[in-house]
């Protein structure tokens, strides 16, 4: 997701590079979002569509509305947005990840998308 939007702007989150669900589905996928400078009526609506069937977090194609884009009503307000995500595996293994995304009253924030992994895993065997 990027760092930061304009308001009235759509939010794309691209969970495809998610791992260890072991080839299967994940049991548990719920999102929380909070926001440190509104109240709750304004991130619940949020938090119920993203934790909705409406939308397909996996195996998807990016940038396309159903898939992983959050409409652009949600962010009607400035300030910063906290998502959290909870993934959980078949073994009940759970993992969180958060990040904050910056809602701008700037008319045209520019998005920079980098795909891929934060860190990999080299070995001592492996080749570079």
């Amino acid at each position: 997701a990027p760092s930061a939007i304009s308001f009235n702007s759509t939010l794309s989150i691209d969970m495809t590079g998610s791992t260890g669900n072991g080839g299967r589905n994940w049991t548990t996928l719920e999102w929380y979002v909070n926001t440190p400078n509104s109240t709750n009526s304004l991130v619940n609506p949020l938090q119920t569509f993203m934790n909705s069937n409406m939308l397909s977090w996996f195996n998807c194609i990016p940038n396309t509305y159903s898939c992983n884009m959050i409409p652009a009503h949600f962010f009607t307000y400035p300030g910063y947005y906290v998502f959290t995500l909870k993934l959980g595996n078949f073994f009940n293994l759970y993992t969180f990840n958060t990040f904050v995304v910056q809602v701008s009253e700037q008319i045209a924030v520019p998005e920079v998308l980098i795909l891929g992994r934060n860190y990999i895993y080299v070995y001592s065997n492996s080749s570079l």
